[in-house]
């Protein structure tokens, strides 16, 4: 197995000089996510999670804030340190009666290889079809050159990791929203780059 420390590093030094989109491998030639803004409603769904049970993001709101959270794929390893460390602390959102939902483009089974790397206690939805990830505008089309250098340097094939074979490889910007309980959205952290997401700490700030 590879070094995943050397596979780091070559993944920053992709990113060192510019702090466009296309850097952090969003096709920019097709649409370039923006995300929400805060006080926009947010929208509405009814998944399955990885365990089958139905997540109803307008019934959870009756029960207490919502945050929602991107994710990129089992084969992603900042993915994996960033959901382990969110795990170690994730109770004391828990605690406040918020309900705490993951959305990724990877399929079910990859979903749960995550969720055994990580430990997650929490709903895993696998948005295959990309429906959330577009509603929440943070869906974007990988570039070539970073499918490639996924492929050679982690062994994966995104758009199959995806359930996708042979399709266009779809990514989340790994946002994280958090949603009241009038159903706004009242804090977003969004940035293209995947190794600067809302810690734990971050959230219990805003709430």
């Amino acid at each position: 197995m590879k070094n995943k420390l050397t596979i780091l590093l070559l993944l920053i030094s992709m990113t060192t000089f510019s702090q466009s989109p296309s850097q952090w491998g969003v096709n920019e030639n097709k649409h370039v996510p923006v995300g929400l803004n805060i006080g926009t409603k947010a929208p509405e769904f009814i998944a399955d999670d990885h365990n089958g049970e139905r997540v109803n993001l307008k019934e959870l709101l009756t029960k207490g804030k919502v945050v929602l959270l991107f994710y990129r794929g089992q084969w992603c390893p900042v993915c994996n340190r960033y959901l382990s460390n969110f795990q170690d602390s994730v109770q004391y959102i828990l605690d406040r009666g918020i309900s705490v939902i993951a959305i990724t483009p990877e399929t079910t089974e990859n979903a749960i290889v995550t969720i055994k790397n990580t430990g997650l206690t929490f709903s895993v939805v696998s948005d295959i079809q990309g429906e959330i990830m577009k509603k929440y505008d943070v869906l974007f089309y990988v570039t070539e050159k970073y499918q490639n250098i996924i492929k050679n340097h982690l062994e994966t094939d995104i758009a199959e990791n995806n359930g996708n074979k042979n399709e266009a490889a779809l990514l989340p910007v790994p946002a994280t929203y958090i949603i009241n309980q009038n159903g706004n959205i009242e804090k977003v952290f969004f940035d293209y780059n995947y190794k600067k997401r809302a810690t734990v700490s971050d959230i219990l700030n805003q709430l």
